[in-house]
């Protein structure tokens, strides 16, 4: 992943040099240097206040722990709205933000703390009264209880050898957490949180707590109704926030802009979305929650010209919307996820050169039937890819037989143009391989992609496509010397010297030493 194209200021101030204009509109344009010119800022709350949950409630079930913990995130991080926004959200209450997941690997945010304001990439501003509070009262809390202590406890020696010698890497994953999910979006926008809150209400109602796993169940279901009634919530400070602006606003066009803000976010996510507009802010307030509430990277937004299709149509047909006002709304959205980054450790940041949470698009395809898919959305979506050139959201193109020439010809121009956040990936291949692992033609034809370049069905499952990296180059390096890591030093399995072998199959016999 490349440096971002322009991250305008270092984290102690010195001035850069700002990337060209870029958007559809005035606003898009003003919008994306705020954000390009807003520094990297480490934020507490979230270690704030999952810290005081997991401290003051020890007697609930870690699902319910985690929910209450995610509430008195949503209710007391600051929120803001800036000048010119049309969709509004910030996962913490700095413009460009990182919140901390102590919780996962407090090891490595102890041992940096008084690095992350000066290392050579990727750094955040923190203050010092948050390294402070950091010190004194968070990361202590989570020392022996963080997952990646606790996955140590539990590992056997060989697996500990092998960790030490580049066989396998699980801290990729352990700065942040796992993540590498694409969320059912589809039913967000189909029954809204009040609808997904009363089939848990049904759930919960109908629930047998004698048969195996019914107590697990509940624990969930009541861990699910919380965070649905706290996303909720959420959308309403928004809604309060925004109407007190509108009142003390003295332009009448913003105070207009300002009054429907207030009113979107009063609706959703709460109810079905009603248009376009209201479907990006649902999706977007939510995709905030889940990456508060989950951590880790790659959240994707799955596959949004087919989601958003119909209520795009809709406006347009009503008048409500043109084309242009679409785009630019699409813009918008674009450059909240690039005000989305993560602090990350350290050994991380040698991967990753710029900063990025690796949210993620999917457009074009065919649909559950096998039809062609691409639509005046995913032409939409990729003019905004075009024009913005940032890099986040990453954007996938799926492309098959009878995709469109004219998609294909637009995909091509976007990439030569230098949309270097713009892939393509084959139908034909990712479709075929998931119906030979089981998985039903239609869901396979659904698929989405994930962060890098990870395919997942839509909605179905808690992929978690990153959370585990084997090195099978590694591995046969060992075998050439002796089980020893050349890179690393370290040994690994005793494999002998391989100019014993006298067969592949003592090769083989080596290798599996190492696995």
């Amino acid at each position: 992943m490349g440096t971002h194209d322009g991250m305008a200021q270092a984290i102690e101030g010195r001035e850069r040099d700002l990337p060209p204009e870029r958007g559809s509109t005035g606003r898009v344009r003003k919008l994306r240097q705020d954000v390009l010119s807003s520094p990297w800022e480490a934020c507490v709350e979230r270690a704030r206040c999952y810290t005081d949950v997991y401290k003051s409630r020890p007697e609930e079930p870690l699902p319910v722990q985690r929910a209450l913990a995610f509430r008195k995130t949503l209710e007391e991080t600051p929120i803001r709205i800036y000048p010119g926004e049309l969709l509004v959200g910030h996962r913490t209450g700095k413009r460009v933000g990182a919140p901390l997941f102590p919780e996962v690997k407090p090891s490595w945010i102890e041992a940096e703390l008084d690095l992350i304001s000066s290392r050579e990439l990727q750094r955040f501003r923190l203050s010092e009264e948050d390294k402070a509070l950091l010190r004194s009262e968070i990361l202590p809390f989570w020392r022996n209880r963080g997952a990646r202590d606790r996955l140590g406890a539990l590992l056997p020696p060989e697996a500990e050898e092998a960790l030490g010698a580049g066989v396998f890497i699980v801290e990729n994953e352990f700065s942040n957490g796992v993540g590498h999910c694409s969320p059912d979006y589809q039913m967000l926008v189909d029954l809204g949180l009040s609808g997904i809150g009363c089939r848990i209400e049904e759930q919960l109602a109908g629930l047998d707590l004698t048969t195996p796993g019914g107590a697990e169940r509940q624990e969930f279901l009541r861990a699910a109704s919380i965070a649905c009634d706290a996303m909720i919530r959420f959308a309403a400070r928004y809604a309060g926030l925004a109407g007190e602006m509108a009142r003390e606003e003295g332009d009448s066009e913003r105070r207009r802009e300002l009054l429907r803000i207030a009113e979107t976010c009063r609706r959703v996510p709460a109810e079905p979305p009603r248009s376009f507009r209201e479907a990006l802010q649902a999706i977007w307030l939510v995709h905030l929650g889940v990456m508060l509430d989950d951590g880790g990277v790659a959240h994707a937004l799955g596959r949004l010209d087919q989601i958003l299709l119909p209520l795009l149509r809709e406006d347009m047909r009503r008048g409500d919307l043109t084309r242009e006002e679409a785009l630019e709304l699409v813009e918008c959205l674009f450059l909240k996820a690039s005000e989305t980054v993560d602090l990350m450790e350290g050994i991380a940041t040698l991967g990753i050169g710029g900063n990025t949470s690796f949210i993620e698009v999917t457009i074009g395809g065919v649909d559950r039937g096998g039809r062609d898919a691409t639509n005046e959305l995913s032409f939409l979506i990729l003019d905004a890819v075009e024009e913005l050139k940032t890099i986040q959201p990453n954007c996938a193109a799926r492309l098959h037989p009878e995709t469109p020439e004219e998609f294909r010809r637009r995909v091509a121009e976007a990439m030569a143009g230098g949309s270097v956040s713009l892939q393509v990936v084959n139908d034909q291949v990712i479709v075929d391989a998931y119906t030979e692992r089981g998985v039903s033609l239609e869901d396979a034809r659904d698929y989405a992609i994930i962060g890098c370049v990870e395919p997942t069905p839509s909605g179905l499952t808690y992929a978690s496509t990153d959370d585990f990296f084997f090195n099978t180059a590694q591995c046969q390096e060992m075998v050439l010397v002796c089980g020893k890591s050349l890179m690393l030093g370290s040994a690994g399995a005793e494999t002998g010297d391989p100019r014993n072998f006298a067969s592949f199959e003592d090769l083989m016999e080596a290798l599996s030493l190492i696995h």
